[in-house]
């Protein structure tokens, strides 16, 4: 199956370039089919591609990315990067509300500041903090 995944992509980058949404949804695909095989570190490369890809092609706040993001954080997971895994999570949350995923935040925002070092997302119907890092990593999304 992974030399099956690994020609499709080849393909895909061949007839419609390397840079188009077929060859990030292969890539994803791939990707998919090596981290259930415990190959998390080239798994991570080929998410990584797929998620810049998307986010070049539908923008930043897309379905796509949403996509690429939440498998992106769980591979994160498995590779011991929590921290990033956390600050991606929180953009997944921001996503999630944002495209009525999940149920939205009471107040209509999907994340606040609580305080200089004290920052919360609104995810599973709660607000919940959050590091200062994932609040870098958000930057706009803040209300």
């Amino acid at each position: 199956a992974e030399r099956r995944y690994g020609h499709a992509l080849r393909l895909y980058e061949k007839l419609t370039g390397k840079d188009t949404m077929e060859t990030a949804i292969a890539l994803n695909r791939l990707g998919w089919h090596l981290k259930v095989r415990g190959k998390y570190s080239a798994a991570d490369t080929l998410y990584r591609r797929s998620l810049a890809i998307r986010e070049k092609h539908k923008g930043p706040r897309s379905m796509e990315v949403l996509v690429a993001l939440s498998n992106l954080a769980e591979n994160c997971r498995h590779l011991k990067k929590h921290t990033e895994s956390d600050c991606i999570m929180a953009r997944v949350a921001f996503l999630r509300t944002l495209h009525h995923v999940k149920p939205a935040a009471p107040d209509g925002a999907s994340a606040k500041v609580q305080g200089p070092k004290v920052w919360q997302v609104f995810e599973d119907g709660a607000w919940k903090d959050v590091p200062a890092e994932v609040a870098q990593a958000l930057g706009r999304t803040f209300q």
